[in-house]
């Protein structure tokens, strides 16, 4: 008996240390974590990934993501998340609180004081800790801080967009224009991006042009012609645009660092521009098509400059391995 004791007070021993020495992962209660969608650059949200690890079922009335970088705008909703469960919930996203100097943006406040307040129904709150994984808050504040230095610098924009005939297809035009704000150097548009539907061209470009377009110093405006020619016209392309009209451009403001800035065109412009790509990527396919049907009806070649074929092994006698004839 009393060996037997000593073993079973042996035994519980360990295992009480082992125990003790275990640790396991701290579960917060209740999380947020910010994400961005490809829909929500175009719109301006940005989603909130609520888990909830409460031991309640929330009934979510309001959410608002708060921070000393930007906030959201309270969004009103109706929505229940149950114990255990995981959720986006998008919000819109306010102009961020920035520090900038001269061209330079600089960093935002770290996002270890960020929250997001819930408003249940009953109107009580629930506070939720932001853990911000991937830096998307981050990245939001950067990119409209950026924005913010561009356009304190220099102005850009579509103007005198239009419909016109190029090369015997509809296709829109417009002048890209930059005008001089706080900037004194020289202004440079040095690549632009096209979007799915769209590929934007500069058709007065030289060929060995090591910029786009430039806005020299001392001069207040500066404009060059651009074009929207099709892009892609496939069916899937089109029912995939999520984007069409966000033509990323990348600046150099004269510190020798390249800017991404989007330029979009008026939006009283965009249904014009949509049916007029339609209809230049329809006269394309006509074009394809008419050209195939001219080379179908073409006469036959001489038989002399053919190379002859085995009709059993269909090798052509004039590779570099003949089969006899």
């Amino acid at each position: 008996m009393t060996r037997g004791l000593g073993r079973a007070v042996a035994v519980g021993t360990l295992l009480a240390a082992c125990g003790q020495g275990a640790s396991s992962p701290t579960v917060r209660p209740l999380t947020a974590d910010p994400l961005q969608y490809r829909d929500d650059i175009a719109t301006g949200q940005m989603q909130l990934q609520l888990t909830n690890h409460l031991e309640e079922q929330l009934q979510v009335a309001g959410v608002q993501f708060l921070w000393e970088g930007f906030d959201s705008e309270l969004r009103t909703l109706d929505t229940l998340i149950g114990v255990g469960q995981r959720i986006d919930l998008p919000v819109s996203v306010r102009a961020p609180r920035c520090r900038i100097e001269g061209t330079t943006v600089l960093a935002p406040p770290p996002t270890d004081s960020a929250r997001v307040v819930l408003t249940l129904a009953d109107g009580t709150t629930r506070t939720a800790e932001v853990t911000d994984a991937d830096g998307t808050a981050i990245a939001i504040h950067h990119a409209g801080c950026e924005r913010r230095m561009i356009e304190s610098q220099v102005v850009i924009g579509f103007d005198d967009v239009r419909r016109d005939e190029i090369d015997g297809r509809p296709m829109t035009v417009a002048e890209l224009t930059l005008d001089r704000v706080a900037a004194t150097s020289t202004v440079r548009v040095v690549a632009a991006g096209n979007t799915i539907p769209f590929t934007l061209r500069f058709p007065d470009l030289p060929a060995a042009s090591p910029v786009l377009m430039e806005l020299p110093s001392g001069r207040e405006q500066s404009s060059a012609r651009v074009r929207f020619s099709e892009g892609r016209c496939d069916a899937h392309a089109v029912a995939e645009t999520k984007q069409p009209f966000r033509f990323v451009l990348q600046l150099d403001l004269g510190d020798g660092v390249d800017h991404a800035y989007v330029v979009q065109p008026d939006p009283a412009v965009q249904p014009e521009m949509l049916a007029t790509v339609a209809d230049g990527c329809a006269a394309r396919r006509r074009r394809r098509l008419h050209i195939g049907r001219l080379s179908f009806l073409q006469p036959p070649v001489a038989l002399a400059n053919v190379p002859r074929y085995n009709p059993i092994t269909f090798g052509s006698a004039s590779s570099s391995r003949p089969v006899p004839v």
